[in-house]
């Protein structure tokens, strides 16, 4: 039975809470007390008008949720119990009367589960309470049901398995039940109420989630609104800004035209009446030419400077026309590698030694000599072992121990002169060690002398290494020369020892005479000699008599010179070379030379020295003929020069300047390489510029100071060799380095020399300072270099200034600094005429700020009143010489950029950067047409030829490239391609026309279309013409029966190709096919062979494997492909059974006893 608190009134369920005004939604909503106890009531609704009835009585109240049935009788509810007998007669057989069914009390206590069942089993199938007793919302609803509502909340519900039947029970109020059964049924109750609370609390917490989303995303909807409306206007703006800019540009250049054409007409007419001075001489002399130039495009590394020779030997044809390394080359793994020269032209092609020695000595070879015959080498290890090479075999003839170190020259005594023959012909080899003595080895000797190893004679009479060896022709002088400044003179041909008695185990078998070299005469040298060598008796010299008595030698040490002497008087005939007297201790080991190489054909010697430079010098005329730099190093600065005087366009820009990491200035004729050094800067040398027509040269160094340089006079003998450049002025007064200089390009006198004004150098002291070149001569004539003279000084910057340009008519000045700014100044200079000075002075007129870091490079464009600047912040920008505002910025590099010139008539822009990239810009187009790569890294120097045909780019890889523009011949190229891929898609078009198989097939193997070729294969697969074929037609079957071998093996490339794709792999399978059963293995072999032939003919620097290995690695690309497309195709055909399967299974088996054939339209 139910207690009274189990119906409790007091407190609420549900109460009324206002809405708040940030809320969506009218009125008030309900909240639910988790806190009121079970059983609390759903609160009446109050304040409504009561509604009265006809005879004025109130009305009862409508009623809400479900619609409810009208409670039973007890008539009816007897005729409900009659229908079971066991309802009707109890457990024990007592009859269920009105009385027994109002009173509670009677029932006992064995009748207790039966009805607690037949309450359960009435509650379930509804039976209904009166509206009084069950006035809590939570009693309206049934637990089963309560369960099924809250499904939705994720809580699990109760669903019959059956469908309920009605059984009505008498009121709550006449039962009594039991205390177990109540006591459950107020637990379920209490725990299915806290679950629709919680799921009431979730329902609403997502309500106010939902909400607050939704208004964040109207938020956002009208923020994006807002956006896409200023986008859309900015769009407007900036495309009206566009049209107005292009207009302008337009109205600017006829504006331009007209006033070029109009001066130019006045000027012809009346020059007298039109003087042009100041700004208007400016504008005229920096506008733009009539006509737009093309764009260039292209450029290629037409050639290029590298490192030629680093450190180590240098050997030299007989004819004085190859440097190459040794054919004999002794590796630092202690191996020994022998090369055969090529004979060919110069190619790019590796060239493989022919013969390997893995182990040639224990310890690293210092030197080696091969014999005049070219059929021994000789070489000597750090260990002081000398072991003779045969040169053709690759085997040892000799070994000879015995040395005091490591063994520092060789030299092989073979006479060669004819007056020699009489005389007993041996070959001797001559050593010298680091112990200052001489061995001398007799290589004809027997073995078994040969194998003691002993030495015939040992000459004493050096203190310190010696280091040059050589012996006359006919074997009588021997010339000895090291590092203790002297050289020794030896006769080898004096016997005059008495005869040496035989030792023990030579007794019995006669007496040698003793052979014992004689020396002759001392010369001192003063230097320390590191190369010596005897000059042929008929050697033409100058100012000496030559003859067969006459012993005249070369030595070159320490000082650089190479130095002619006269053996039997002791002196200097004459010496090769400058000699450097003030020089550092650094330098004087960089420029000594390590090795002389004589050439008698040519009648020259070549020093190599220490510095990576290779000199050659005529003994007869006693000059420098050639030199040739190995190794530039870090180069930081290069410009064009013109020395020659300018008669014709083609001796433009035919030399190029370079500054190296180094104080010697490097100058290189563009057409043939050779080079000459300038020396007279003790430091560094950071910029370079030339002046006017190229013919001066400019330098900067890190000594503070700058030079001038003037082209030597040419020599009417041969100009093209006797050429170079001379020191023709100083500047000094700058107190640090100077890192930029700028020669004014416009000349004073519009004659034929075009002499420079002035000059401008910037150093590290923030100062710039103008220099007067009015007095410098143009032609070094060897005087003394001019002190020129500064004319102002201007404090520019706060930091570093990195770069300077004059502009081309000379009037401004820009300078670029590490303060992120570029200074424009105004230069206002008079000469100097009747005895007065000149004057100069510098005006800042406009100050460019926009970059984010430092100004490397500034340059003023030759045809339009604009200036570009590269700076660290990875970009280019160009100003405007009228406001100095930032016109356009070019993005594109990924590192600092270094330089930047103006190109193509001022309408492009080249630009070189740290990440060692050469980048060409569209100035209109804002866009980089070519990127030009050859530099592993900072490309600190750029310049451009006068013709703007030719860029040249040099990086600290100690790289010099020469781009040369192929913009029309790449043009042409591709036209012409263009023009013969049409013409042969048409013929191609015109054989499938007339079936013409053969020349269709060919013809798109020639031009690598495979994808022409499929389609020509599968239309004849799917034409199927001719039955009999293999692949549809037997005229394709002819083809591929006999096609040739280098085009088969195309076939099957393109055949291994299409298989790799489902698509195209049933196409590939049929060519695959009929080539199988039209071709022998053979022919697939041939095939393959004949494309490697193919390839090697034309030069093709793919590689191409070898015949098998081609067959082998097509068989093996085929293969898995073919196997997939296999187990694909049986995947398929197995769905086809169960599709078939499943079709007879869906009509019964309707068409199974029926002919498919005889239904089958």
């Amino acid at each position: 039975m139910f207690t009274t608190g189990l119906l409790d009134l007091h407190g609420r369920l549900f109460e009324r809470q206002p809405r708040p005004v940030t809320d969506p939604g009218f009125g008030s909503y309900w909240t639910v007390n988790l806190s009121a106890p079970p059983g609390t009531k759903r609160p009446r609704k109050r304040g409504r008008q009561i509604k009265e009835g006809p005879d004025g009585s109130p009305l009862p109240p409508k009623k809400r949720g479900r619609p409810r049935k009208s409670p039973l009788d007890n008539d009816q509810l007897y005729s409900l119990l009659d229908e079971d007998d066991e309802c009707r007669h109890g457990l024990n057989g007592v009859p269920i009367s009105s009385s027994n069914l109002l009173n509670l009390d009677e029932w006992t206590p064995e009748s207790e589960d039966l009805k607690d069942k037949q309450e359960f089993d009435d509650i379930q199938n509804n039976a209904y309470i009166s509206e009084v007793e069950c006035e809590s919302e939570e009693e309206l609803i049934h637990p089963m049901d309560r369960r099924n509502s809250l499904a939705a909340s994720g809580l699990s519900a109760y669903h019959p398995s059956r469908t309920p039947q009605t059984w009505s029970l008498p009121p709550f109020s006449t039962i009594r039940n039991c205390d177990n059964s109540i006591d459950s049924l107020q637990a379920e109750l209490s725990a299915l109420r806290h679950q629709s609370a919680d799921a009431i609390s979730l329902s609403l917490r997502l309500s106010d989630q939902v909400i607050q989303a939704q208004a964040d995303a109207s938020r956002t909807r009208d923020t994006l609104r807002i956006v896409q409306q200023r986008l859309d206007e900015e769009t407007r703006r900036r495309s009206e800004l566009e049209r107005i800019l292009n207009d302008e540009e337009q109205k600017r250049i006829k504006a331009e035209e007209a006033l070029n054409a109009f001066l130019a007409c006045q000027i012809r007419t009346n020059k007298d009446n039109f003087p042009l001075t100041g700004t208007r001489q400016s504008l005229i002399e920096m506008t733009v030419p009539l006509g737009r130039p093309k764009i260039k495009t292209a450029f290629k590394n037409a050639r290029s400077i590298g490192p030629l020779y680093t450190s180590g030997p240098v050997a030299i044809a007989l004819d004085g026309n190859k440097i190459v390394t040794h054919l004999l080359v002794f590796t630092a793994s202690l191996s020994l590698r022998i090369f055969e020269i090529p004979t060919t032209t110069a190619s790019k092609k590796l060239v493989h030694p022919v013969r390997v020695i893995s182990r040639a000595h224990e310890a690293p070879v210092h030197v080696c000599k091969a014999d005049p015959t070219s059929t021994y080498l000789a070489s000597g290890s750090a260990d002081g072992v000398v072991k003779v090479w045969n040169i053709r075999s690759g085997y040892v003839t000799h070994v000879f121990k015995g040395h005091g170190g490591i063994v520092s020259a060789l030299a092989f005594d073979y006479p060669q002169d004819m007056s020699s023959v009489a005389r007993q012909q041996k070959m001797r080899l001559i050593t010298g060690s680091v112990d200052t003595r001489l061995r001398i080895f007799d290589l004809t000797a027997t073995s078994n002398s040969a194998s003691s190893g002993k030495p015939e004679a040992v000459l004493e009479g050096h203190y310190s290494v010696p280091r040059g060896l050589d012996v006359s022709l006919d074997g009588k002088w021997l010339v000895s020369g090291g590092r203790d400044s002297v050289v020794l003179i030896w006769d080898l041909s004096s016997n005059q020892a008495p005869p040496k008695q035989s030792s023990e185990r030579g007794k019995g078998k006669g007496k040698d005479r003793a052979f014992s070299p004689a020396l002759i005469k001392t010369i001192p040298v003063l230097e320390r000699i590191e190369a010596l060598g005897i000059l042929r008796p008929d050697e033409d010299l100058t100012g000496s008599s030559s003859g067969p008595d006459v012993i005249r030698f070369y030595t070159g040490g320490e000082k650089g010179v190479v130095r002619i002497w006269d053996g039997k008087d002791g002196n200097v005939l004459f010496s090769l070379g400058k000699e450097h007297t003030k020089v550092s201790d650094d330098q004087e080991e960089q420029r000594q030379i390590v090795d002389i190489m004589y050439v008698p054909t040519t009648s020259s010697v070549v020093s190599v020295h220490a510095d990576q430079n290779i000199i050659f010098h005529s003994l007869s005329t006693q000059s420098l003929t050639r030199q040739l730099i190995g190794y530039n190093d870090e180069i930081v600065d290069t410009t064009f020069l013109s020395p020659a005087f300018i008669s014709e366009e083609k001796e433009r820009d035919s030399h190029l300047a370079l500054a190296t990491n180094s104080s010697l200035i490097r100058i290189y004729d563009t057409r043939t390489f050779d080079a000459r050094l300038l020396d007279g800067h003790t430091d560094v040398v950071l910029a370079l510029d030339q002046g006017a027509n190229g013919r001066l040269l400019a330098s900067g160094s890190k000594d503070c100071s700058a030079r001038l340089w003037a082209p030597l006079e040419p020599k009417p003998k041969d100009p093209a060799v006797d050429w170079g450049y001379g020191c023709v002025g100083i500047c000094e007064g700058h107190a640090e380095s100077i890192g930029a200089i700028s020669v004014s390009k416009k000349a004073d006198d519009p004659g034929e020399l075009n002499h420079p004004q002035f000059m401008f150098t910037a150093s590290q002291d923030r100062t710039i300072k103008m220099w007067d070149l009015a007095t410098i001569p143009l032609i070094c004539e060897g005087d003394e270099p001019l002190r020129c003279k500064s004319l102002c000084t201007h404090k520019a910057h706060d930091k570093d200034i990195n770069a300077l340009d004059i502009s081309p008519n000379g009037r401004f000045l820009v300078s670029g600094s590490q303060d992120r700014t570029a200074k424009i100044f105004s230069i206002e200079y008079i000469a100097g005429s009747g005895g007065s000075a000149p004057r100069g002075e510098l005006k800042l007129i406009g100050t460019c700020k926009g970059h984010k870091r430092g100004v490397w490079t500034v340059r003023f464009s030759r045809a339009e009143r604009i200036l570009a600047t590269g700076s660290g912040d990875k970009t280019v920008k160009l100003w405007s010489l009228d406001d100095y505002s930032c016109l356009k910025t070019f993005e594109g590099h990924t590192n600092s950029v270094l330089r930047v010139d103006f190109l193509n008539v001022g309408t492009q822009i080249v630009s070189t950067s740290s990440d060692g990239l050469v980048k060409l810009w569209d100035i209109k187009a804002e866009e980089c047409v070519a990127t030009l790569d050859n530099h592993e890294d900072k490309v600190w120097a750029l310049a451009v030829s006068d013709d703007e045909r030719l860029i040249v780019s040099g990086a600290a890889d100690s790289v010099v490239t020469f781009w040369e523009d192929c913009t029309e011949e790449q043009n042409e190229e591709k036209e012409a391609a263009r023009a013969n891929l049409v013409q042969k898609e048409q013929d191609f078009q015109n054989y499938l026309v007339l079936n013409d198989y053969r020349r269709a097939i060919q013809l798109a193997l020639v031009m690598k279309q495979p994808g022409r070729l499929l389609s020509l294969f599968r239309d004849v697969q799917s034409d199927g013409a001719d039955s009999a074929s293999i692949t549809g037609r037997l005229s394709v079957d002819e083809v591929i029966r006999t096609i040739g071998g280098s085009e088969l093996a195309k076939l099957l490339r393109f055949a291994r190709d299409w298989n790799t794709n489902a698509k195209t792999s049933r196409v590939a399978q049929a060519v695959l096919y009929a080539i199988l059963k039209l071709r022998s293995v053979d022919d697939l072999m041939k095939a393959f062979g004949d494309e490697q032939d193919e390839a090697a003919f034309i030069g093709d620097p793919k590689p191409v494997s070898k015949p098998d290995s081609a067959l082998k690695e097509f068989v093996d690309a085929f293969i898995p492909y073919t196997e997939r497309h296999l187990s694909r195709v049986n995947k398929l055909i197995q769905d086809s059974y169960m599709v078939d399967y499943i079709l007879g299974e869906m009509d019964d088996g309707i068409f199974d006893d029926m002919d498919v054939d005889a239904v089958a339209v």
